[in-house]
């Protein structure tokens, strides 16, 4: 049998409720990244809503897909960018065909991981 990569940590489960939308996961994801970073202990099991992975795992995603070239630079820019805003689905409704692009190629691999409703 062969041994895990050293590093390789698996999402949950499918434990913890699904985002509705994209757009909510990929803010979340960058509140919670940018509150982890800024120094926020994270304590499992006392979220208000549980979700079925971390805020890195979705990042993690976003960067897998830069790594094979199905985002380009500026569909992440425009993500790192707008989600720091924290207002993107109200930014998704407007004129950046950017986000609009990254947050649709999100779609399919945030689905498939349990994350996405």
């Amino acid at each position: 049998m062969r041994q895990k990569k050293a590093g390789y940590r698996p999402l949950s489960e499918g434990l913890g409720q699904p985002f509705d939308s994209v757009e909510e996961a990929w803010a979340w994801a960058v509140a919670g990244a940018s509150a982890r970073l800024a120094g926020a202990r994270v304590t499992a099991g006392l979220a208000r809503i549980e979700r079925p992975c971390e805020p890195f795992d979705v990042i993690r995603i976003a960067w897998r897909l830069y790594r094979q070239r199905r985002l380009n630079r500026n569909q992440v820019n425009a993500l790192l960018n707008d989600g720091e805003a924290q207002d993107v689905v109200k930014i998704r409704g407007g004129h950046i065909s950017d986000l609009d692009q990254a947050l649709d190629i999100l779609i399919t691999p945030l689905r498939e991981r349990g994350i996405l409703a």
